[in-house]
């Protein structure tokens, strides 16, 4: 009788604390309401109610803090432009067709159905936008008509969606560019049409690659120099120093995106992993498949996808001996697309978080920068490794219903949490055992 009782009043507690859970998350108390259902986990182990929460909770007030935080990010790597074309196969009488024309014949759909966005390291500095109170980047561009469409975005004269403004003010937030011109460059484009005959939505694409990596390689002497003179103005005008003498900066993060076009090389890496060092500035790293010019840097976290992984390790998940031979390298977190995410805690062990949503034929488009983006963030803001990773999986997740040259944002995630179930119930076993404190 007396054990029967214990549980009713378990029983009991355990509804209260759900149910002021609910009500603080729902007035957006969302410190409160995770304590609430952190607590209610503990009393009845697996029971959804709580998980789902308290899953809702600790994104929403991860979300919430970033604007608490003052984080100037620098970011460098390969810029791109993204161009995207919208429309449906032209009839035969819509257009004159060529003997030498043997398939389709495209027309655009409206005006509006073109748009020119940031890519590249381009895109992972608007997606930092949305968090963080400054954005400076690095990147490289050629003097065309491409470059000067990425510049004017930055400056504030086009929106990030490549629209030209016709009041600059009409852009909140601008992000701070250094161009560095190559002579011979060619600013790399990645332009996609999207066929909308094929799908509703028309989230499948054509592209067509506008690059030349080879001249890029061959000026990489020149542009080293550039790129250097540039980090260095940064470096210097973002520079603290202590009573002790100790250098500090202004300067939250260096993130280095790496798609291998010629921008980032390994005396660029060991370059800034240097002088972040000296300054007490933590690296993060995007890689692409070399890795071995990273194994002499210092670098807080290195965020590769699948492939990326495979190809620097030679394997697709590592082991204990593909992660010893980079000593430097302090977390390790690996995108796995549909899959979710791995990460791997100070004992070396491996860590899986669930995918959020189930469509296998949903666009990735972005969905990696926006991890690196939500990740890093979260990271820079205090929180723990497996609640960083939480988040960025959620808002990968949350990019493949956005379309080409689109962001996450925090409201984005806070909005779709209170709705949210799934994502935590596949996730149950990861919140009870690494998430709740």
């Amino acid at each position: 009788m007396e054990i029967l009782q214990d549980k009713e009043l378990v029983r009991k507690k355990y509804i209260k604390l759900t149910d002021d859970a609910k009500n603080n998350f729902k007035n957006r108390e969302y410190e409160e309401a995770e304590k609430q259902s952190s607590e209610a986990c503990k009393l009845i182990k697996s029971n959804d109610d709580a998980i789902i929460i308290y899953g809702r909770a600790v994104l929403s007030r991860i979300c919430k803090e970033f604007k608490s935080h003052e984080l100037n990010v620098l970011v460098i790597g390969d810029i791109m432009l993204d161009r995207a074309f919208r429309g449906l196969p032209a009839t035969d009488l819509a257009v004159g067709r060529h003997n030498t024309v043997t398939n389709n014949i495209y027309m655009l759909k409206n005006k509006e159905s073109e748009t020119n966005t940031l890519g590249g390291v381009g895109y992972l500095g608007y997606a930092f936008l949305p968090m963080v109170e400054n954005v400076i980047m690095i990147g490289t561009i050629g003097s065309d008509c491409e470059g000067h469409i990425l510049k004017e975005i930055c400056d504030g004269k086009r929106g990030y969606d490549g629209t030209i403004l016709k009041n600059e003010n009409d852009i909140n937030k601008k992000i701070k560019f250094l161009p560095v011109i190559g002579d011979k460059t060619i600013t790399t484009t990645k332009i996609y049409f999207f066929d909308e005959s094929i799908t509703e939505k028309g989230d499948k694409a054509i592209r067509f690659d506008r690059e030349d990596i080879k001249i890029m390689r061959e000026e990489q002497n020149l542009l080293k120099d550039k790129i250097i003179k540039a980090f260095d103005s940064i470096i210097e005008e973002h520079k603290l120093q202590d009573n002790s003498g100790i250098n500090k900066s202004t300067i939250s993060c260096i993130v280095i995106d790496d798609y291998e076009k010629g921008t980032i090389t390994e005396d660029i890496i060991e370059y800034i992993s240097t002088t972040a060092v000296e300054n007490n500035i933590k690296v993060y790293v995007d890689p692409k498949y070399e890795w071995d010019k990273f194994k002499k840097c210092d670098i807080e976290a290195i965020i590769p996808n699948r492939k990326e992984c495979k190809e620097g390790l030679k394997t697709e998940l590592p082991v204990q001996a593909s992660l010893d031979e980079y000593p430097q390298i302090s977390e390790f977190v690996i995108k796995m697309d549909s899959d979710g995410a791995y990460f791997f805690d100070k004992g070396k062990s491996r860590h899986h978080v669930k995918p959020y949503g189930e469509n296998d034929d949903a666009s990735d488009v972005g969905c990696g920068t926006i991890f690196d983006a939500y990740f890093i963030t979260s990271m820079l803001c205090n929180n723990s490794l497996p609640e960083s990773v939480f988040l960025a999986n959620y808002a990968a997740g949350l990019m493949t219903m956005k379309q080409l040259g689109q962001i996450v944002t925090p409201e984005d995630i806070i909005k779709n949490v209170t709705h949210e179930v799934d994502y935590f119930i596949k996730n149950k076993y990861l919140i009870e055992s690494l998430l709740i404190k």
